[in-house]
């Protein structure tokens, strides 16, 4: 076979397979909005499906707060309309490619705050997500927090579940006021497990208000013996 057909039939295949992926994801694309005007889709999960990690990279802009004496930070603004979609979606109703974005959002200021860290301390980090109670966690059959940090961990901070216990049930902390929130809060988690001294632990929450909920298991962990504990959450 003469090389100038081969290299026809070599290229007519690649445009084909191209041509073919085209109009795979032009079908998808018009069945999901057929999909979408047959059965309407809820307004934060449109636009979390719509989302991607270089729409919500440039929201990330890390807010100091102090909580309970120690360092913390927030990472996105709740106002955001993507911001509000993505942390509803993977709260209630347990949204996978949202819990996935805020993952990444996560993992990326974590991988910054490992390289400043490691720059005067080798101490090891263990991320802590803040438990939901027994019977809240069957209720939604997942924890929103902890599912955010497993699509964040890795490049040398580990994750661990089950130091940071509740000792019981609380109301949730969206309908109370200030002095409220810090009586329901009061004494809610206690430590499983022993403490290493040496480390540094991130308690980690998915919305901070009050900063009453990371205060309370601050303290749980460092009456334990965290000589140094810091509190991040995805959002203020």
């Amino acid at each position: 076979m003469p090389i100038t057909l081969l290299l026809f039939f070599v290229l007519a295949n690649s445009f084909e397979r191209k041509l073919m992926g085209r109009l795979y994801h032009a079908g998808m694309r018009i069945l999901s909005r057929l999909l979408d005007l047959l059965f309407p889709p809820r307004p934060t999960a449109r636009l979390a499906r719509d989302a991607a990690s270089a729409s919500v990279a440039p929201l990330v802009s890390p807010e100091a707060r102090s909580i309970a004496g120690h360092e913390g930070a927030a990472l996105l603004p709740y106002h955001h309309p993507l911001v509000q979609a993505l942390v509803i979606e993977a709260k209630y109703h347990g949204n996978r490619h949202a819990q996935s974005l805020l993952g990444t959002a996560l993992g990326d200021y974590l991988a910054e705050f490992l390289r400043d860290m490691h720059a005067f301390s080798e101490r090891r980090i263990v991320l802590v997500p803040i438990p939901l109670g027994a019977a809240r966690l069957r209720e939604r059959g997942y924890n929103q927090t902890e599912c955010i940090c497993r699509a964040a961990i890795g490049n040398g901070i580990e994750m661990n579940t089950g130091i940071l216990v509740r000792t019981r049930e609380t109301v949730p902390q969206t309908t109370l006021s200030k002095s409220e929130r810090l009586k329901n809060m009061t004494g809610a988690f206690a430590i499983r497990g022993s403490i290493d001294p040496s480390a540094t632990y991130i308690v980690f929450d998915d919305v901070v208000t009050t900063g009453t909920t990371l205060a309370s298991a601050i303290s749980a962990l460092t009456q334990a013996g965290a000589s140094r504990v810091s509190a991040l959450s995805l959002a203020h």
